[in-house]
């Protein structure tokens, strides 16, 4: 134990051979750092600042935080983890909500977002899908077909997630396809992201 120590004798009863009690010096050790009263004192203090702290922020927010600090203290994540929560925050800065939920609000603000980053017509390709379409003979298109996004589909209370109509390269034939089925050629790394983050969230939570 730390701090200055001071030793001092005192009596304590011992019991002799003969059941007699007699006195006998023992040596004692006090710390002046960690007197007993200051701990309690403490301990109490810190009970009672803990109690007004649940009563002004409420039970459920303050177990929440109280989750939260533990949670900084988790072990380390793997990167799969890591990659994955960055992704979930992407999205949730985008839709402006933590669920992740698909629904007409969030797909708005995703079309939003798109518009405003992507200039038409923009030039994009298919991606492998377990999907299949209305439309373009029912088959996803793959990457070894391109085509160019002429019009985002402004609907998005009658569909399950956004649509786009696509000219396929080199011809006048335009079809109204699913966004997640493509990928951008020769883009920015922040539009190629969007794109991957888009595509994933609708796969992963419609």
């Amino acid at each position: 134990m730390a701090g200055n120590v001071v030793k001092f004798k005192v009596c304590i009863p011992l019991k002799l051979r003969s059941g007699l009690t007699g006195r006998k010096p023992a040596i004692c050790h006090y710390s002046y750092n960690l007197p007993l009263w200051f701990i309690v004192k403490r301990d109490r203090l810190s009970i009672k600042l803990e109690i007004k702290e649940i009563e002004k922020m409420g039970r459920t927010n303050y177990m929440e935080q109280q989750k939260d600090e533990y949670n900084e203290i988790d072990p380390p994540l793997s990167e799969s983890e890591i990659s994955e929560r960055k992704h979930e925050k992407r999205v949730v800065k985008i839709i402006k909500d933590e669920s992740l939920s698909v629904n007409p609000v969030t797909l708005k603000r995703y079309l939003d977002c798109f518009k405003e980053k992507l200039r038409l017509p923009f030039k994009v390709t298919g991606i492998e899908s377990d999907f299949e379409y209305s439309d373009y003979g029912d088959k996803t298109p793959n990457a070894n077909e391109r085509f160019e996004v002429v019009e985002f589909i402004e609907d998005v209370e009658n569909y399950s997630n956004l649509f786009v109509k696509v000219r396929v390269e080199n011809t006048s034939e335009i079809f109204e396809l699913q966004l997640f089925e493509f990928k951008p050629i020769e883009s920015s790394v922040e539009i190629i992201r969007m794109f991957e983050d888009y595509t994933e969230w609708i796969e992963t939570c419609l």
